[in-house]
């Protein structure tokens, strides 16, 4: 198990939106990626720890967006993290959900998976996560 300190640390989940999740996803479908990512959601809220939801742009009406609550950001660069490396370039330590994480393309995730991110932070199952309280 992984213990995480909620005061310092926040569950950034990015592209979780209709224009993402209506896609043929591999080797995660969309349906078990939001469903992963919405009970880490609570287990990370449940310990007080913040929650970060990073969107690619929307749609002009705003129909894309997904209604769910978000909890205000903490101090990050301008722009969020789009992208895993920007937030290794800035000097933060990165655990990877890899039961979190899926693309539209099987060979560019097990690329990612074995030879990008692993270079940018430790890869985790969601499992393996235990967050504790602010009163622990």
């Amino acid at each position: 198990m992984i213990e995480l300190d909620p005061k310092s640390t926040a569950l950034v989940l990015i592209d979780l939106q209709k224009g993402i999740l209506g896609n043929t996803l591999t080797p995660t479908t969309a349906h078990e990626l939001l469903a992963r990512g919405q009970a880490l959601a609570e287990r990370f809220r449940a310990a007080k720890a913040t929650v970060v939801l990073v969107n690619v742009a929307f749609s002009a009406d705003g129909g894309d967006v997904l209604r769910q609550r978000v909890d205000q950001a903490p101090a990050v660069p301008a722009g969020g993290f789009p992208a895993a490396r920007q937030a290794y370039e800035h000097g933060y330590e990165l655990l990877i959900v890899k039961d979190v994480t899926t693309s539209t393309v099987a060979e560019g995730h097990d690329m990612s998976m074995k030879h990008i991110l692993p270079r940018l932070g430790r890869l985790v199952e969601s499992g393996d996560i235990l967050t504790r309280s602010k009163a622990a």
